[in-house]
């Protein structure tokens, strides 16, 4: 737990000044305000403010653990769900997030599940944009139940994949804390999978948006909530649907304050 948190704090610091330098350079409006809003004491959760994802991971954790009865260091099942259906570039710049959405729940149907559609950058090498970035489309869920080797088979014959990228549903147990904050780490720089030009192979690199692209992020979702794109089902839903009342209840109690 402290290893991750020094990791969340270090990625946070990262995050809030990349926001600020990309606010400073493109934003022709008052910037005390744009930056009061990202501002760490003023945290209503919101998905681009890197410093939400702390109060989020610390919350859901805690009522996680005692809706389900395990321990603060339980191990879970963290899977990420790849599907190309949904992918846009810079010249579109439209992430369909609710057809995302729909589609997702659709192929988890029956799994006991709490996850989170997003997306991933990547320069758009294929498509021969120099500037230009590809936003992967894809859904980092936790399983509360673990799955057979043939569902999980039938869930990745279910979504579309464009050949460039690895295994299209990935699973792997990881400790709750580290699992909850890379679910939910909102569309900030992350790794993404690439095929290297040289070789039959992929690769896993660091992505780092332009602070153009980063900007326009920011004006796009500054006002959703970091669970704004949270899917649930099964048993799952009752326990996310209790730990959102909780992020709510703790929201009110903050503005009250």
């Amino acid at each position: 737990m402290k290893g991750s948190k020094k990791t969340l704090e270090r990625i946070m610091s990262e995050q809030y000044d990349l926001l600020c330098r990309s606010i400073t350079r493109y934003s022709k409006d008052n910037l005390l305000e744009k930056m009061d809003f990202i501002h760490p004491d003023n945290n209503d959760l919101n998905m681009m403010n890197p410093y939400s994802l702390k109060v989020f991971a610390d919350i859901f954790c805690q009522r996680f653990c005692e809706l389900t009865l395990c321990k603060s260091d339980v191990r879970v099942f963290s899977a990420t769900l790849i599907d190309d259906e949904f992918d846009f570039g810079s010249k579109k710049g439209k992430f369909k997030v609710n057809k995302a959405k729909r589609k997702f729940k659709e192929i988890l149907t029956g799994l006991d599940y709490i996850g989170n559609v997003t997306f991933a950058m990547y320069r758009n090498e294929k498509k021969l944009l120099d500037g230009g970035y590809l936003r992967s489309v894809h859904c980092h869920f936790l399983l509360l139940n673990p799955i057979s080797r043939k569902r999980r088979e039938e869930i990745s014959r279910l979504v579309c994949m464009d050949g460039n990228k690895g295994i299209p549903l990935y699973i792997k147990k990881y400790p709750l804390q580290k699992t909850v904050e890379y679910i939910w780490h909102a569309p900030f720089p992350a790794y993404a999978t690439i095929p290297k030009k040289e070789k039959d192979a992929f690769e896993q690199i660091k992505v780092k948006p332009t602070m153009k692209s980063l900007y326009e992020l920011y004006t796009k979702h500054k006002f959703c909530k970091i669970y704004d794109w949270t899917i649930a089902g099964g048993k799952g839903l009752e326990v996310w649907r209790a730990i959102k009342n909780e992020l709510k209840a703790s929201i009110e109690e903050s503005e009250d304050a």
